[in-house]
């Protein structure tokens, strides 16, 4: 009785710890609109001043290149 009880468990545990990584995975590997500016800007918003400087600071766009040795 006992290892049906430890056995089950471990089973349920298992399944819940794929399930979370699934879960986590596919958050991760999504694609879709991930921009910072995507949503409309609220002036009621704590963070409005500071949304709306990074919003209409000028960006550039930066590259790494591998050197091979």
């Amino acid at each position: 009785m006992k290892k049906k009880l430890l056995l089950s468990s471990a089973l349920i545990a298992g399944a819940g710890l794929f399930a979370a990584s699934e879960y986590f995975f596919k958050m991760a590997m999504t694609p879709f609109n991930k921009k910072a500016d995507s949503k409309e800007l609220s002036g009621k918003d704590p963070l409005y001043r500071d949304k709306v400087w990074f919003r209409d600071f000028s960006k550039k766009k930066w590259t790494l290149k591998l050197i091979a040795a």
